[in-house]
């Protein structure tokens, strides 16, 4: 609905469901699920290198036909737990500053959550600190898959909206191999999250066209948002042919 009301085109990818593949079978689903954080990795270094090498093929794909403006979106129910912990493994935080309520959990799940992120931030500290590692320690399919994209994204010159915890998760990692990537992205609205404001401040995008603090991320805040940048750029147009 938001993204018909704002003129954009959708496509729903299937990079790791833990399910059989929706739709024909293609190369493009990495793997069925992934690891559970902070018992064993969650991807293996292949696994890390063929998500970020689809991210990057996925952004190519798009502006080869004609996009220009990406709105990456991930789909998943507890995307906010590795997300979290990637923040807060990229930042040095603490387990607790990084976990958020997600879906408004109650103490005893946010307790939960808060030790899932803990062994899995114990986990990522224990490997190199390069953003492959940290993904395969601790990140996801569909993060890794992100990182790729808004890689690719910024060398395409091509700007990019973030929305949501674990899309803003996946561009502080890739903020790791090129930082200049920021200059390509923005973030259109911000939740309430702690590691999205934390991964928003520390990418420099802490002024939001619109403080909505929307819980859903999955891009729902972006494409809200998305007719209001519309309206000014046509607007720009129309007063510089004046």
């Amino acid at each position: 609905m938001l993204a018909e009301a704002a003129g954009a085109q959708l496509a729903v990818i299937d990079v790791g469901l833990d399910s059989e593949p929706l739709g024909e079978p293609s190369a493009r689903r990495v793997r069925r699920g992934s690891g559970v954080l902070g018992s064993e990795d969650v991807l293996t270094a292949s696994e890390v290198a063929a998500a970020i090498a689809l991210g990057r093929s996925l952004a190519d794909e798009y502006v080869d036909a004609g996009a220009d403006l990406l709105v990456p979106c991930i789909i998943g129910v507890g995307a906010s737990t590795p997300a979290a912990t990637l923040v807060a493994a990229v930042l040095g935080d603490e387990p607790a500053a990084m976990t958020g309520r997600g879906s408004g959990i109650d103490d005893n799940a946010w307790m939960r959550k808060c030790a899932a992120v803990r062994d899995g931030l114990r986990r990522a500290r224990s490997r190199p600190a390069d953003p492959a590692g940290i993904l395969s320690a601790a990140g996801g399919v569909d993060i890794a898959v992100v990182t790729g994209l808004v890689l690719q994204a910024a060398n395409r010159r091509t700007p990019v909206l973030l929305d949501g915890v674990a899309v803003l998760a996946g561009a502080l990692v890739a903020s790791e191999v090129s930082y200049a990537g920021t200059d390509w992205w923005w973030a259109p609205q911000l939740g309430d999250d702690p590691a999205e404001l934390k991964a928003a401040e520390a990418l420099h995008l802490t002024a939001p066209t619109a403080r909505l603090r929307l819980r859903l991320g999955d891009g729902a805040g972006a494409l809200a948002v998305l007719p209001l940048f519309q309206s000014m750029l046509r607007l720009a147009a129309r007063t510089h042919s004046q």
